[in-house]
This record gives C-alpha cells, sequence and structure tokens, in this order.
C-alpha cells in the first residue's frame, strides 16, 4: 500500500496524512461545521490528548495517531456505544496483526490493554444540542513500535514490545478503521444490544 494513498473507508468522506500536529483531534474540530464524515492520521502528536487534562505521549513515526469526524443521529444517551465500537474495533484489529493467544483486552471507559498494561485509547469528544448528538470525534491512540517509555508511563507498552508487527501505521488504519465501519453500520441496523455483548466479552 502506498502510505500517501491509504484505502478510505466508504463512512469517511474525507481523509488526511499529516507529518506532524498538535492533536488530531483538535485538527478535526475546525471541521465539524462542514457536516462532512473525515478522518485523520499523524506521523506525530505534539500535544497529543488523553482524557481529563492528561496528554498523550506520541512520538513521531512511533504509534498510530487517528481521529474520526462523525455525525451520529443518536440520543446523547447511545454516546457510550462509541466508546463500545472504538475499542472493539481496536482490539479486533490488533488481532488481525498479532499472534495467538494475545492478553488483549478492553477495560472501561478507554483503555486497551496487553497483559494488564495499556497500548492504547480512545479520547470522545462531542457537541450536542438537547439530547441529540450534533457531532462527535473518535480519537484513538495505538503504541506500534516504542521500545522505551518514560517513568511516568511504567504502566505502558507497545505492540513491538508484545510481538505484534505492524509493518507500517496505516496497515493498522486501514484494519481498524474496516472494523469501525462495520461495527457503526450495525448500531444503524438497530443493533446495540449485541454490539455491548461484544464488548463486555472484550473486558
Amino acid at each position: 500500500m502506498n502510505p500517501e494513498t491509504p484505502q478510505e473507508s466508504k463512512l469517511f468522506k474525507q481523509f488526511d496524512y499529516l507529518h506532524r500536529v498538535d492533536s488530531t483531534n483538535d485538527y478535526l474540530k475546525a471541521f465539524v461545521e462542514e457536516g462532512e464524515t473525515r478522518m485523520v492520521v499523524a506521523r506525530e502528536q505534539v500535544s497529543g490528548k488523553g482524557r481529563g487534562d492528561r496528554s498523550w505521549y506520541s512520538p513521531p513515526e512511533e504509534g498510530l495517531y487517528l481521529s474520526y469526524l462523525l455525525y451520529p443521529p443518536w440520543q446523547v444517551e447511545r454516546s457510550p456505544f462509541l466508546n463500545m465500537l472504538s475499542g472493539l474495533a481496536a482490539v479486533l484489529a490488533i488481532r488481525e496483526e498479532g499472534p495467538s493467544g494475545l492478553q488483549l483486552k478492553l477495560k472501561r471507559p478507554n483503555d486497551i490493554l496487553i497483559a494488564g498494561k495499556k497500548v492504547g485509547g480512545i479520547l470522545i469528544e462531542m457537541s450536542s444540542m438537547q439530547d441529540r448528538i450534533l457531532w462527535a470525534i473518535v480519537g484513538i491512540g495505538v503504541n506500534l513500535y516504542q521500545k522505551d517509555f518514560p517513568e511516568d508511563l511504567s504502566h505502558a507498552t507497545s505492540l513491538a514490545l508484545e510481538g505484534v508487527t505492524v509493518s507500517h501505521p496505516l496497515d493498522l488504519c486501514d484494519r481498524l478503521t474496516e472494523q469501525f465501519e462495520r461495527l457503526y453500520r450495525q448500531l444503524e441496523n438497530g443493533k446495540w444490544d449485541s454490539i455491548q455483548t461484544e464488548f463486555e466479552q472484550q473486558l
């Protein structure tokens, strides 16, 4: 696959592939008024965001830094399903790349774990009016190639450290986006219970 022309998912009308960005989630906020689905992947985030005021460690060429802009026609009470389908998509995509027996789990609300260590995370940001979602941005970060982490990230790991080989971040991006779209279409078809059940099986 040519890294400059990654495969687009049908769900996302625009794809941006950036060398460097403050935050992939913040980048997409500039497009929310356009009303068109969009995804972005960056090689580096200089101000990667985690939940709350935490940052996301995003060194250049070491991870998958991905965000989706969506307009789900859902009530706000359905918003936790964005976390569910994102976590499921990440786990299923990593399993496709990894060896059998990989101890891969989800931890509420937004952590992706291998053998109890954090390998990825999800950050959902959205806007709503009354009880309806106007737009949502789903940020997904996965540690791919790191061999060392800062002292304050002793709980972190990477796919490389866990024996998972990813030839290029966009390869995992393709797999993850295919899974994300498949699961999102299931929700469009009203399969809320089946997605929740599948998510809970990964905890």
